[in-house]
């Protein structure tokens, strides 16, 4: 007797993006507001900080502190840079309000 398989999962569709009045979509979000050089940077002194913990265990908590406020004036700056003050017509503030729409849900989803 031939054994049965079992038949393959159906693909998962994915997730519908949120739609905005009058059905418009939102612009999709940039995958990260750092450029990938920035990251690597912060994970990179973040691991060694982590190893630093077992001789200096409060200077690594430390620097890990002014690590995280240094990351997030550089994400500061981003979205600054990003989202510049928008257009005074109804046009340039709602495409305004959607890039905010966009960045905060990124932000919000960390």
């Amino acid at each position: 007797m031939r054994p049965v398989e079992a038949p393959a999962p159906a693909p998962t569709p994915a997730p519908a993006q949120a739609t905005g009045h009058g059905g418009n979509r939102r612009p999709p979000a940039p995958t990260t507001l750092l450029n990938g050089h920035d990251v690597e940077r912060f994970r990179a002194r973040l691991r060694d900080l982590q190893a630093d913990f077992v001789d200096a265990p409060e200077r690594a908590v430390e620097e890990a502190r002014a690590l995280l406020g240094e990351a997030m004036t550089a994400l500061t700056n981003a979205v600054n840079e990003h989202h510049p003050a928008p257009q005074g017509d109804t046009e340039g503030l709602r495409v305004a309000l959607r890039h905010y729409r966009s960045t905060l849900d990124q932000l919000l989803s960390v």
